[in-house]
């Protein structure tokens, strides 16, 4: 879903945020543009839907109660209040509402760091991101060392990312791999390197440190396990390198 995001985001972003937008008379060419002021609602079902960054600002997502559900006699009285001068009355109160030194750029936290928010971020994350998070869900790194199980071969996170994230196959390089490990930015806690006579690879932080690292970004998640450390899979075979 990321690349649909990224062809759709600056349009969008253009669309919403600026003053001014370009239009287009039939047969005549287009003009530099018409002040506009566009504001945008939509109704969608679950899934992906806006292009939300990781420092969002220009989309309120809201998730919808389901509590009323199916509830006919709720809608209806709802709807006659609505068609019987209650929208009216809802516009006069919006109107009349003395709104102090509040500005548009004050977002609520509550919006910033919403649950529905979050979610559209994670349908929006980068290639890398995306299989690192998934690392974060497993608690496992591929091929660990049995006495390292925070420690694995370059080799061995270059070639589970390209399976877990194909569109990385064209992309992903060790020197692309590396910037990404060491980079505070990206995942809050940077890796180590980790040299081996056969090979090189990483080690990273402590898993729950990991965790608390992304949750400070992106708020709080549902993990898939609550291990608070790496572990290896017990299928794995114990390589040679790995014994002491």
């Amino acid at each position: 879903m990321t690349w649909i995001a990224d062809s759709i985001s600056s349009l969008s972003a253009y669309s919403i945020t600026f003053h001014r937008a370009g239009t287009s008379r039939k047969k005549s060419g287009s003009d530099r543009g018409k002040d506009h002021y566009l504001h945008v609602v939509m109704l969608a079902e679950p899934g992906w839907v806006i292009p939300a960054g990781r420092y969002e600002r220009r989309y309120a997502a809201l998730a919808v109660s389901d509590v009323q559900r199916g509830n006919r006699s709720y809608f209806r009285a709802l709807h006659k209040q609505i068609v019987e001068g209650g929208a009216e009355a809802m516009f006069h109160d919006l109107r009349e509402m003395d709104l102090g030194d509040w500005h548009p750029r004050d977002i609520p936290e509550t919006l910033l760091f919403g649950a529905a928010l979050q979610k559209q971020q994670g349908f929006n994350l980068p290639p890398l991101e995306q299989w690192y998070v998934s690392l974060l869900h497993d608690g496992v790194l591929p091929g660990a060392l049995v006495n390292r199980p925070n420690t694995t071969f370059t080799r061995n996170l270059l070639d589970d990312a390209i399976e877990r994230v194909p569109r990385l196959k064209w992309d992903l390089t060790e020197v692309a791999l590396r910037n990404f490990l060491i980079d505070e930015e990206n995942i809050g806690i940077p890796c180590s390197k980790f040299r081996a006579n056969s090979a090189n690879g990483w080690s990273f932080a402590p898993l729950f440190e990991l965790r608390e690292a992304w949750c400070r970004r992106y708020g709080p998640i549902k993990w898939d396990t609550d291990a608070k450390e790496w572990s290896r899979k017990k299928s794995e075979q114990v390589s040679i390198l790995d014994r002491k």
